[in-house]
């Protein structure tokens, strides 16, 4: 995503934090927070800490949007994207306690439906696997994004995706295998993942302001909204429906309730005195499961490490040799962070409604080195925005190279009446081509694009949806002289796509 700059207007709006009746724990908080939302461009942030069982501070800084200047405050309701999976996982282990689930047991024990694309493996796969992100499968986003598949209906498709690499050889993020875990739990309880998040997690840590689904946001008020940067230009999106990703993404909360979840996290289980969950299997969640990498670098001027292993809905390694867990969520216009230092009791959660500029995790750093006593005051903010800005320059430097090969004065190989038609594989469906006023266009569920004639047989797609990148699209023409398929990367799957035969009514 690109940087941009925002009107003067817009700077007003975050030049200072809401009003608290905590003070600042660590001295110079408020300023690096508000001087990073400035530099990076941020409209709303809100933070949470806790230390020693108890919430230490909690803050809203900004406006929830720049259209309305509604200050954001600890009870400002963010998504919180893949910090969900820590739920999902959680809830898990409060069914291995009661006997209700088993780690090692496969997949298929709780969803007696459930395919992958190998049948070995679909024997095989626990559990274990799919929480920790090893069953072979690459990202697979455009499985879900965008459509109106069910949770069990994106399942279902999951058995015709070709494996990205070895079962178990090597960590593979996939939000498809949270469905899996989450609608497990689900058959396991006896009830919908969402109630079994709302019964046994929300309700008994108190987390009233906190759901499971963008419906439930309808009618609030005090609800951020998610923002992009575009073309030097700050703008608003809607939320993106994501129920049939839940167990992977889909909560909504705030800074207030998501300290409680820090609490419980920190407490191995206990909250306010009362353990909801066994310690042996909550500790899965917080232990190395599948490595990731990253670690010791002799070349570095600071020995970070972060984190280099996977558990169960977080990250797990170390920051500067303390044991540190973490993870982070994005999902359209939104990105949140939590971080913890166990051996320090310490938690911090960070809420943004904005998914161009990620400052949480130079909050966070910022945070855990003053907790740590860390000296001199490192500027994580500045760092890590001029590394953005070079990633950006190398970005742009890619794009210019492509341009270049572009061939130009090229026309397509058939008249565009020639290109429309249906074209669709078992695993992502279908898609919808139309030739209209001398244009083509791509209708796939509820995502739609513009295509313009780039040389030959390859258009460049330029997606109504802002969030999606433009990306090229090919049609291979048979030695028949018609079109047989369609393929393009979306979301970073490389889709194959057969033209359809024409139905006869």
């Amino acid at each position: 995503m690109r940087a941009c700059f925002l009107a003067a207007i817009c700077l007003t709006f975050i030049s200072s934090p809401l009003q608290s009746q905590r003070a600042e724990p660590y001295p110079g908080l408020d300023a690096y927070v508000t001087r990073t939302m400035k530099a990076w461009k941020v409209p709303g942030v809100a933070i949470g800490i806790v230390r020693n069982d108890s919430v230490i501070y909690t803050k809203g800084y900004g406006v929830r949007s720049i259209k309305s200047a509604a200050p954001v405050d600890d009870r400002t309701l963010f998504a919180i994207g893949s910090n969900t999976k820590s739920f999902t996982a959680a809830a898990i282990a409060m069914l291995v306690t009661e006997g209700k689930m088993d780690y090692d047991a496969p997949v298929t024990r709780y969803l007696p439906w459930f395919q992958l694309y190998d049948p070995w493996v679909t024997r095989e796969a626990t559990i274990r696997d799919v929480l920790a992100h090893r069953i072979g499968l690459g990202r697979q986003e455009a499985l879900w994004y965008g459509t109106s598949l069910s949770r069990d209906e994106v399942l279902r498709h999951v058995r015709f995706l070709a494996p990205s690499f070895s079962f178990r050889a090597h960590f593979g993020y996939s939000n498809l295998m949270y469905i899996a875990a989450g609608q497990a739990a689900a058959a396991a309880a006896g009830t919908s993942w969402d109630s079994l998040i709302h019964d046994r997690i929300f309700v008994p840590l108190g987390m009233t302001g906190s759901n499971t689904s963008v419906r439930a946001l309808a009618g609030q008020a005090n609800v951020a909204t998610p923002h992009m940067l575009g073309h030097d230009t700050l703008f608003t999106l809607p939320y993106r429906n994501v129920d049939n990703v839940a167990p992977a993404g889909a909560i909504n909360s705030n800074v207030a309730d998501m300290t409680h979840w820090l609490r419980f996290q920190l407490a191995d289980g206990v909250y306010d005195g009362k353990r909801l969950v066994g310690k042996e299997p909550f500790r899965e969640d917080h232990l190395p499961q599948t490595i990731i990498g990253g670690g010791w670098n002799p070349d570095a001027k600071e020995q970070l490490s972060l984190s280099i292993a996977y558990g169960f809905g977080w990250a797990v390694g170390d920051y500067r040799r303390h044991p540190y867990w973490q993870h982070t969520g994005g999902i359209d216009g939104m990105l949140s962070m939590m971080a913890l230092l166990p051996e320090q009791h310490l938690g911090i959660v960070i809420l943004t409604n904005s998914q161009s500029a990620n400052v949480t995790a130079p909050i966070a750093q910022w945070i855990a080195d003053r907790q740590l006593g860390v000296t001199p005051v490192r500027d994580w903010s500045e760092e890590m925005h001029h590394e953005m800005m070079r990633g950006q320059a190398r970005e742009d430097s890619m794009q210019r190279a492509a341009s270049a090969k572009r061939e130009l004065h090229t026309t397509p190989s058939l008249p565009l009446a020639a290109y429309a038609g249906t074209y669709g594989d078992s695993a992502y469906g279908d898609l919808a081509v139309t030739a209209q006023n001398g244009h083509l266009a791509m209708q796939r569920g509820e995502l739609a694009a513009q295509l313009t004639h780039w040389h030959h047989d390859v258009f460049r797609a330029e997606w109504a949806a802002p969030t999606l990148e433009p990306t090229f699209v090919t049609f291979v023409v048979g030695p028949e002289n018609t079109v047989e398929t369609l393929t393009m990367d979306l979301l970073g799957d490389h889709m194959v796509l057969q033209r359809k035969a024409p139905v006869d009514h």
